[in-house]
């Protein structure tokens, strides 16, 4: 394919024909009608032999309406932000308004590969039905191809490039769209940065994939996304059908199922046979490798709950895996040097320093009705001894229905009622028979103690959610499987050993200080002297430290929510093959 490069000056400059300098006209009225606003300059004539005719005014405009049309028809699909636009338009500007992916003959060869990173997007867990207005191109054929048009093909595959930049590093679906506790908000990557970096970039198309999350995390579970995609194209994994507990001992083809099925994620190691009817010793040890992985007690029994789990269809385990990537792109992409991930489906808090895991902890989080939220803020301060304040909800709810029957709950309780002019009150006092969750004008307060909800320490890191984690007297708790029990908030099971974890490295308290300081009794604050990121997640699939693969289970249905979500978002398409070979 020849390609114009234009005519060039003794010292270099290119000098402008007749053809060009109407396409590089044609290419910022397209950017003005894309944007709505003029661009932010024209070419400069001191720099640039001017076309031999100047369009008229009506020819501009019917040019500039012309592209417009272009743009209300073409674009569909790819939705840029303000910013993105404004982005958009002053780079343009800012290079006269050259192309940087056309020329006057058609695509230039960089065109090829960004076509098929974008074509190939689900290799990443992205959609290629996003890029379809740019996928479009690969169909057309340049010979008689017209200005308005190249210019029209120029803005498009920018405008894709655009948007998988923002998709790679911040996710397709807007996180609070799924959930209204999910208030993570996505940052991606600055487009004005972006459109700066490419285009002086050797290899524009591996730059923008080197905005997908550059984490061991995302990147082991990309992996797994990858294998899994082949275990669905080789038809995913055999059905054990109902019955009788399998165990050691266990025969039949029952058992050759099992062994078929552990066989195709890893779990039965590939010398072991998969034909063979008996249940033996290392079936077992399969079966319990599986069932840690898939967060079931790990007895090494076959029995129906884990038989059900087992049976989940690749399919389904696939589409897990999806959306917890869209998930981890919503995360900041720095999590922090030293940082504290909470991942409710798991059930377990864990901090991490320089990217290794340095602790962990059991928790309990909001029973579904009063899910946990996600989030990521910092934790700034620990509370000893604290007060609670009951929030509204749970005292109009749960404890005004008890006052109306037995006023001496509080005292039992330890708590206090407080009037609206800030006064404690006796409950005796108050006609319960007249008091509606509506017309409840009171505060519930607890004071600190043995009895105290939120136990004898909790840990604060602002938010709209009024969540925090918290010591708790309900221990027993933590020895649940599954622990979606509070109201919202985050129980640890030992926050002492939490709190040193998280203050020794800035006040060189030891347990056993911190310790001591509850011991006193009395309520007290510290701040801590250097914030500390965190970040309430929920993954339901994760790669642990010794690069197992985890599921559990959507108990808050958030995964089922962000698949509906996504898959309405995709449109399928037949993609076509470049009908022209790149030079």
């Amino acid at each position: 394919m020849k390609h114009n490069t234009g005519r060039f000056s003794a010292d270099g400059g290119r000098i402008m024909t007749r053809k060009t300098g109407l396409f590089n006209i044609l290419l910022l009225f397209t950017i003005t009608g894309m944007t709505g606003t003029p661009a932010a300059a024209f070419l400069s004539p001191d720099d640039f032999t001017p076309p031999l005719q100047t369009p008229s005014v009506e020819t501009t405009a019917l040019s500039s309406a012309i592209a417009t049309y272009a743009v209300e028809k073409s674009f569909a699909g790819i939705t840029l932000t303000q910013n993105e636009r404004d982005a958009l338009s002053s780079f343009y500007a800012a290079r006269w308004n050259q192309p940087y992916w056309m020329n006057e003959d058609g695509p230039k060869p960089i065109v090829s590969p960004l076509l098929s990173a974008l074509r190939h997007a689900d290799l990443y867990a992205l959609a290629p039905s996003d890029f379809a207005s740019a996928l479009k191109l690969e169909d057309n054929g340049w010979d008689e191809t017209g200005p308005i048009e190249l210019a029209r093909s120029e803005i498009t595959l920018m405008r894709a490039a655009l948007l998988y930049a923002r998709q790679a590093s911040a996710g397709r679906i807007r996180p609070g769209s799924i959930a209204r506790k999910i208030t993570v908000k996505p940052k991606p990557r600055d487009p004005a940065m972006v459109l700066d970096i490419m285009s002086t970039h050797e290899n524009p198309v591996e730059y923008l994939k080197s905005l997908h999350p550059d984490t061991p995390e995302f990147k082991q579970l990309r992996e797994a996304y990858l294998d899994y995609r082949n275990i669905v194209a080789r038809g995913g994994w055999p059905v054990i059908s109902r019955g009788k507990a399998l165990k050691l001992g266990s025969t039949g083809k029952r058992v050759i199922a099992l062994r078929k099925r552990l066989a195709a994620t890893g779990d039965l190691p590939a010398s072991e046979p998969t034909e063979k009817e008996s249940f033996d010793e290392a079936l077992r040890k399969a079966v319990m490798a599986a069932q840690t992985r898939y967060g079931i007690k790990p007895d090494g029994v076959a029995g129906s709950n884990t038989l059900r789990i087992f049976n989940i269809p690749a399919a389904k385990r696939l589409e897990q895996l999806r959306v917890n990537l869209e998930r981890r792109r919503w995360l900041p992409r720095n999590l922090g040097y030293r940082h504290v991930i909470v991942n409710q489906a798991e059930f377990k808090l864990r901090v991490f320093e320089n990217n290794k895991e340095i602790y962990q902890s059991r928790v309990v989080v909001g029973k579904p009705g009063h899910s946990t939220p996600e989030f990521s803020n910092s934790i700034k301060t620990v509370v000893f001894n604290p007060y609670w304040n009951v929030p509204r909800s749970i005292a109009t709810k749960e404890i005004l229905p008890i006052l109306a029957r037995n006023p001496g709950y509080l005292a039992r309780k330890g708590m206090s009622l407080i009037s609206s002019r800030g006064r404690t009150i006796s409950p005796y006092g108050v006609n319960w028979d007249r008091v509606s969750r509506r017309s409840f004008n009171f505060r519930i307060r607890q004071r600190p103690g043995a009895r105290n909800a939120l136990g004898r320490i909790k840990f604060l890191f602002p938010n709209e959610h009024s969540v925090y984690m918290h010591d708790t007297p309900s221990k027993s708790l933590f020895k649940r499987d599954e622990r979606a029990f509070s109201h919202g908030c985050v129980r640890v099971q030992d926050p002492v050993k939490f709190a040193e974890v998280l203050m020794q490295p800035q006040f060189g308290w030891s347990k056993n200080t911190i310790a001591r300081k509850i011991a006193a009794r009395r309520n007290r604050a510290v701040r801590l002297k250097e914030n500390i990121p965190v970040h309430l997640t929920y993954r339901t699939v994760w790669v642990d430290k010794n690069g197992k693969l985890n599921f559990r289970r959507d108990f808050y249905g958030r995964d089922k929510t962000l698949a509906a979500a996504m898959k309405r978002k995709d449109r399928p398409r037949k993609l076509a093959r470049l009908r022209r070979t790149q030079n």
